[in-house]
């Protein structure tokens, strides 16, 4: 997780707003604190963090979609799940089964 914050905090970065490692390491004891299982809550608590203005919402959310989409810290329901969804994939790809892989 900490690569996905270091580079929203980059990015937001380079799209003009100032923040400092004060405001990085408050993010990130958000983030710990928060988790990813509630993803508007992370989005609230980043902001908080991170924001100064609420102008800067328009560049902080579209950015926070990028480095944080739908699904990311979403348990995963299995191990049996990750290895038939791999089995899948793999004999997918042997196959060269195009449909089968937009469907996976």
């Amino acid at each position: 997780m900490t690569g996905r914050l270091t580079g929203l905090v980059k990015a937001l970065r380079s799209h003009g707003l100032r923040i400092g490692p004060g405001e990085t390491v408050d993010a990130a004891a958000a983030l710990e604190a928060l988790g990813l299982a509630d993803r508007e809550r992370a989005r609230e608590g980043l902001a908080a963090a991170l924001l100064h203005r609420e102008s800067q919402r328009a560049v902080f959310d579209p950015v926070f979609d990028l480095y944080f989409p739908a699904g990311v810290g979403v348990p995963v329901r299995g191990d049996g799940d990750r290895d038939a969804l791999r089995e899948r994939l793999v004999a997918a790809l042997a196959a060269d089964d195009q449909a089968l892989l937009a469907r996976l």
